[in-house]
């Protein structure tokens, strides 16, 4: 797997499976709101790749201006049609669309993007401040839902493993927004890797609320491409109105796979305790779950036994629970294989003076919990950050980490 790229598994998904329907988008009262198959995502996207080849030259980058919906996918694999490099970005929605409005300015002046593409509405919400901040060198605006009548591309240019498929943006709220960079070759060995060490396939369904441009967000859309297995997506605002509606959906859908930080699980779990509490009868059924990944911050040891004792009665299996280590810059690079959940108790007054061993006190303890083993290639190993040098036995260092999933750089730089 990790000499394709995106677009040849989905080649291979429309030879094996053409008419499976690989996503459904739930609004926020959990109704399917939209679906979308093979077929119907191949054709709008070859439609946007044909517009983007009229406009730059493959290779160039391109900003995707996408909500939750479907024209989030679209626009991925058209980018990836095209030979080009999508930047997820969030159309200014809510309280805070001034501060997203501001994100998308940044982020167009740090990666010089030829093209913005989204949908009509959500691109005429942003060109006014970028034709502002920018001028001349705005991004062209093209719109996802006035490409009915494109005519297609005679032919299309080569796509490579090693070519840059995504470019992920830091927010620039303390600086210069830096581009995490993602190729073909990364992505593909990454969800690979887990799909392998998980036995994910086109038997197997995700469920989602996490926000598209966030790495986990991507993980799990893209997730599907790869592999050939369903999705269920819900809004962002559906687990913010209520994380019940995650556990829900996972409930009614029989859904295998998930993926959120450990916030999410904590306000899970007890969101589900007080619904225990208010009606004794109200259960949920989670026995299909085998992948529930948490990471993306701090995996408390607290958070997973809180799930277990709630969750737990209405089938959530210990052995689906799943933290893992990885930065966007690394992707997923380690997590729980086949071995009993791991949680340490170490000393914090150690801690402090960069060795690791048994507390020496109740008030002494801090808690911490495996992250399981490598995937893929992948090698990591801790070392002294003062010089480089690789960490003796019991001393705390920073992580290094290689392999094909790694990013190779930051954009730019």
């Amino acid at each position: 797997m990790t000499e394709m790229t995106v677009n040849a598994h989905v080649d291979q998904l429309l030879a094996r499976m053409p008419d499976k329907a690989l996503f459904r988008f739930l609004d926020e009262q959990r109704q399917v709101a939209a679906e979308l198959t093979l077929p119907t995502l191949e054709q709008a996207a070859r439609r946007i790749a044909s517009a983007l080849l009229e406009r730059v030259p493959a290779g160039s980058p391109v900003m995707l201006l996408a909500g939750f919906g479907p024209e989030h996918l679209m626009g991925l694999l058209g980018c990836w049609r095209a030979s080009t490099t999508a930047i997820p970005v969030y159309p200014p929605q809510g309280p805070q669309a001034d501060a997203i409005r501001g994100a998308v300015v940044r982020v167009a002046t740090a990666s010089r993007a030829p093209v913005l593409l989204g949908l009509r509405a959500h691109l005429d919400s942003v060109c006014p401040a970028l034709q502002q901040a920018l001028g001349d060198h705005a991004p062209h605006a093209v719109a996802i839902d006035e490409l009915a009548g494109q005519a297609l591309a005679g032919s299309w240019p080569e796509v490579r493993p090693d070519q840059p498929a995504v470019m992920l943006f830091t927010s620039g709220s303390t600086g210069t927004p830096k581009g995490v960079v993602m190729t073909h070759r990364a992505i593909c060995a990454n969800l690979g890797a887990v799909a392998q060490a998980k036995d994910c396939g086109p038997h197997d369904r995700v469920c989602s609320w996490m926000p598209q441009a966030h790495i986990a967000g991507l993980f799990l859309r893209v997730f599907p491409l790869i592999t050939g297995c369903e999705a269920v997506l819900l809004p962002p605002s559906a687990f913010m109105a209520s994380p019940l509606n995650w556990l829900q959906v996972m409930s009614d859908e029989r859904c295998t796979i998930t993926a959120a930080p450990d916030f999410a699980y904590a306000l899970a779990a007890q969101t589900a305790r007080q619904a225990r509490q208010r009606d004794p009868a109200w259960s949920l059924r989670l026995d299909a779950l085998k992948l529930a990944i948490s990471g993306g911050e701090s995996v408390r040891a607290s958070t997973l036994q809180a799930c277990l004792d709630v969750l737990g009665p209405m089938g959530l299996d210990e052995r689906a629970l799943h933290p893992y280590y990885g930065l966007t810059e690394t992707m997923c690079s380690s997590i729980r294989q086949d071995t009993p959940l791991l949680t340490l108790a170490l000393s914090r007054a150690g801690l402090a003076a960069n060795r690791w061993h048994p507390p020496a006190s109740g008030e002494d303890t801090i808690h911490f919990t495996g992250n399981g083993g490598v995937l893929g290639d992948t090698e990591i190993i801790a070392v002294d950050p003062a010089d480089g040098t690789r960490c003796a036995a019991g001393q705390v260092g920073a992580p290094w980490i290689r392999g094909t999933a790694v990013r190779p750089g930051y954009a730019g730089l």
